[in-house]
C-alpha cells in the first residue's frame, strides 16, 4: 500500500469518527507513519494542518444542520465539540462569515467543505536525485525558534531568523566556533494540535557551552542537494520531497531524528550555491 492510499485510509477514519475524540496519534498510525511526520505530509499535500481540516469539516456539517434543523445552537455546538455556544459562534463566523442565528435566515451564503480525496495528476516526470548514509549520533549548538505552518509562515519567518541571527553577529560567532565550516538547519520537536515546531540555526559541537544543544541519533539519511539562491532553492526542493519523492517511496520518516539543512561553504547568493536536505528515513512497512 503507498502512501496516497494510506492517507486515503485517514480521511475515510476521519469522516466515520468525526463527531468523536479524535486522536492524531491513531490517525498516524494507519497511515504507519509518526504524528510528527504525518502532519508535515498531510500539510504538504493539502495545504492545510490535520487540525485545520478536521475543524473545517465539523463547521461544514454544523452549519447544515444549523439551516436544515430546529435543533438548539447549543445543543449543536456540544455535538460538534465545543464547549460553549460564544466559542462555537466564533469558529462559525471565520469559516462561514455570519453567525449561527444569522445562518438560519433564507438567503445567508454559507461555505461547504467536502472531505478530502485524493486525486493523482500525471504529468512530465522530473527526477529527484538522492543518496542514502547511515550515520552515527552526533551534536549540534545553536540558537533556536518555535515556527507555524499555518498559512506557510515558516517560508516567511525561517529565513527573517536568519537575517537577525546574520544581523546580530550570532552567526559569525558559530562560525568562528566550527571548524568544518558547516551550519545546520533544524527542524524538530514538531507539535500536531498548534502545528508549530522548533527551528534551529546550529553548527557541529565544538564546546560552545553558550549555545544551546541539540542531539542528533543515529540514523540513516536520504540527502539530497540543493543548487541556487538561498532560500528559494532549498524551500522549492523542501516542497518537493514531501510532495513527490516520499509519496513515490517504500520510506517512511524516522519518528525521533529531526530533519536537517546542511549548509556548506559557498556564496548563498550564488545561482550554483550547494547546500544539502537531509531526511531521516527507515523502511516502509507495508
Amino acid at each position: 500500500m503507498n502512501w496516497f492510499e494510506r492517507l486515503q485510509k485517514t480521511f475515510a477514519y476521519i469522516e466515520e469518527h468525526l463527531l468523536e475524540n479524535l486522536n492524531s496519534e491513531t490517525i498516524a498510525r494507519i497511515a504507519f507513519a509518526s504524528e510528527f511526520h504525518f502532519q508535515r505530509m498531510f500539510f504538504a499535500i493539502t495545504d492545510m494542518s490535520l487540525w485545520e481540516y478536521i475543524r473545517k469539516r465539523r463547521l461544514s456539517l454544523a452549519a447544515a444542520e444549523v439551516i436544515q434543523s430546529n435543533r438548539k445552537i447549543i445543543d449543536i455546538a456540544t455535538r460538534y465539540g465545543y464547549e460553549n455556544p460564544e466559542s462555537f459562534t466564533r469558529a462559525f463566523k471565520k469559516v462561514h462569515g455570519v453567525s449561527p442565528t444569522q445562518a438560519r435566515k433564507q438567503g445567508e451564503t454559507l461555505t461547504a467543505f467536502p472531505p478530502l480525496s485524493i486525486q493523482i495528476s500525471i504529468r512530465g516526470g522530473e527526477q529527484m536525485e538522492y543518496r542514502l548514509e547511515k550515520k552515527e549520533a552526533f551534536s549540534i549548538r545553536g540558537v533556536s525558534r518555535i515556527v507555524s505552518t499555518k498559512n506557510d509562515e515558516n517560508f516567511k519567518v525561517i529565513p527573517e531568523f536568519w537575517n537577525q541571527v546574520v544581523q546580530d553577529g550570532t552567526y559569525q560567532k558559530l562560525m568562528d566556533s566550527s571548524e568544518n565550516k558547516i551550519s545546520y538547519g533544524l527542524c524538530g520537536g514538531f507539535d500536531e494540535q498548534s502545528g508549530k515546531f522548533t527551528y534551529g540555526i546550529c553548527v557541529d559541537d565544538f564546546g560552545q557551552e553558550e549555545y544551546q544543544g541539540f542531539e542528533v541519533p543515529a540514523t540513516t539519511w536520504a540527502i539530497f542537494t540543493s543548487i541556487g539562491k538561498l532560500p528559494s532553492a532549498i524551500q522549492e526542493l523542501t516542497q518537493r520531497i514531501f510532495k513527490e519523492w516520499i509519496p513515490a517511496t517504500e520510506f517512511k520518516q524516522h519518528a525521533t531524528a529531526p530533519e536537517l539543512e546542511v549548509y556548506l561553504p559557498g556564496d548563498p547568493t550564488k545561482d550554483d550555491y550547494k547546500c544539502e536536505v537531509w531526511i531521516p528515513v527507515e523502511e516502509s512497512r507495508k
